[in-house]
């Protein structure tokens, strides 16, 4: 009877850690990065992967950033049998957008997912995503913008810059959040401190509205409110309410600014060290996390954070009289344009060009 109690001890052991394999949250590692694992014992033990790579994002640890992150990395998985393994590093555990950037560009970091205007800091041309009403939708962006045409520009970018493309991430349109007053039509806007991305589009735009934009890190903007630092925010639905934004109490208000998608990327470096049959396995989880982010992730995560966000008793939520949003916008845009680059002017025609068809 002893024996079989040890026996059933052992066995419960062994499969709980076996559950615990995979893509976790965790703190940084000190082993050098993606350093190949021990040899493939000589039994029939399942051999340990082949590289490690460190997925990094500053989304919060729990809501639909976190669940798409955590099916690429399950994807990266399947993909390569086991021979890349998929750490995940939420909530700037690991590094912030810039240093999980230059992670890439060193590849001491190899994955990552930002907002396509966190990119500007690398290539102008990734201002246009800066320009007010761009996009009706997330849905129209991610199709406009996944088109081999306008794809390939930003591909391009990316790689002159070290880092591998593989896919767009929708998340919808930018919404407003403010502890100030209720948002009903432009005007509301005047003095409100607004936290924005450091994209000269994004400051134009606001200040266009009458705004004050100030850029800081979105995970400091929960604190910053809180100390008065800023009294607004703008972002979508989703990422608005899994960074508990509402929990302050404000006003929230549906002015659908903003349609910038997300961008999931590789480091270039880490890539090319990877056999060309891993190059694919890669490059086939970011098309899949992309559809898969398109198709039913963000659009269930956009109907569940609305419906949360209803439930806050200290929450306002308005829709606004757009008209004034537009006019603004359109000086905004004009001006912005006016100055642009001639690529960036082109991918701007292309894109207008294209969009119509979604």
């Amino acid at each position: 009877m002893k024996r079989k109690q040890v026996f059933a001890m052992a066995l419960a052991v062994a499969m709980s850690i076996s559950m615990l394999a995979g893509c976790s949250s965790k703190p940084a590692e000190t082993t050098a990065p993606n350093a190949p694992a021990t040899s493939t014992p000589a039994d029939n033990t399942p051999a340990a992967p082949e590289f490690i790579f460190k997925l990094s994002n500053d989304s919060p640890a729990k809501g639909p950033q976190a669940d798409g992150y955590e099916y690429m990395a399950s994807r990266l998985e399947e993909l390569s049998n086991g021979r890349i393994q998929v750490d995940c590093y939420p909530a700037a555990t690991l590094a912030d957008k810039a240093a999980n950037l230059e992670g890439l560009q060193l590849g001491t970091i190899e994955l990552t997912g930002l907002s396509a205007s966190d990119m500007v800091a690398y290539d102008p041309i990734w201002d246009v995503f800066g320009l007010p009403y761009l996009f009706e939708s997330g849905d129209q962006a991610w199709q406009t913008c996944s088109e081999p045409e306008i794809r390939e520009v930003f591909a391009k970018s990316a790689e002159e810059n070290g880092f591998i493309f593989l896919g767009w991430l929708n998340v919808g349109a930018r919404d407003m959040f403010t502890n100030k007053h209720p948002i009903n039509s432009v005007e509301d806007m005047k003095g409100l401190r607004v936290r924005v991305m450091s994209s000269p589009g994004l400051i134009a735009c606001m200040e266009a509205f009458g705004a004050n934009p100030l850029s800081i890190p979105f995970s400091e903007c929960y604190s910053a409110m809180q100390q008065g630092t800023i009294d607004s925010v703008e972002n979508a639905t989703a990422v608005i309410v899994s960074n508990g934004i509402p929990e302050l109490g404000g006003c929230y208000a549906q002015t659908h600014h903003f349609v910038i998608p997300d961008v999931l990327l590789c480091s270039k470096a880490a890539f090319d060290a990877l056999p060309a049959d891993l190059q694919e396995a890669v490059l086939q989880a970011g098309r899949e996390t992309s559809e898969y982010w398109f198709k039913t992730l963000w659009p269930a995560a956009t109907e569940e954070s609305m419906e949360q966000l209803k439930t806050y008793k200290d929450v306002v939520i308005t829709e606004p009289d757009l008209a004034g949003f537009a006019k603004a916008a359109e000086s905004a845009t004009a001006e912005l344009v006016a100055k642009f680059t001639p690529d960036q002017k082109a991918i701007y025609d292309a894109i207008n060009e294209v969009k119509v068809n979604f």
